[in-house]
């Protein structure tokens, strides 16, 4: 009995999942030319083990800030969200590169989130563990106003 509700559930979201694919794929030639927001959450998602051993963990777990290179679609806007502040020079060796290859409006178009309890134990955890400590991250007031227009 249990085996065949799960069966029935397992195909019922499968069936679900291919007609929301297909309703997707329709639309995407209306959607690909519209505005898009996309957020990125860099975080490894490691244990406190591989945290604790692993050689520049913070370092590695930026390492996707290279994302925001997809600016150059000019539908696109990002909102990184950071694991931890990231040093202005760094911010301004990207922003000096998106400017070199002609990116436009990147101070508009690109938004940096941190959590905001990020200095909290940071050793010990990983971005998307961080933003679920203070729920009020994505949620927050610095979301909004990024979209207050």
């Amino acid at each position: 009995m249990t085996k065949k509700l799960i069966s029935n559930l397992k195909e019922k979201r499968y069936n679900e999942y291919v007609l929301k694919h297909d309703q997707f794929c329709k639309a995407w030639n209306k959607r690909n030319n519209e505005i898009r927001v996309e957020i990125h959450i860099n975080s490894l998602g490691f244990d406190r083990f591989q945290r604790n051993t692993t050689c520049n963990y913070m370092s590695n777990q930026n390492a996707q800030i290279s994302r925001i290179f997809r600016l150059i679609d000019p539908t696109i806007e990002i909102i990184y969200v950071s694991p931890f502040k990231i040093p202005l020079e760094i911010l301004s060796y990207y922003i000096k590169m998106m400017d070199l290859i002609g990116i436009e409006n990147v101070a508009e178009r690109f938004h940096i989130v941190i959590p905001e309890n990020y200095e909290l134990r940071i050793e010990e955890a990983n971005a998307d563990t961080l933003i679920l400590w203070l729920r009020r991250t994505i949620a927050s007031q610095s979301i909004h106003e990024i979209f207050k227009d």
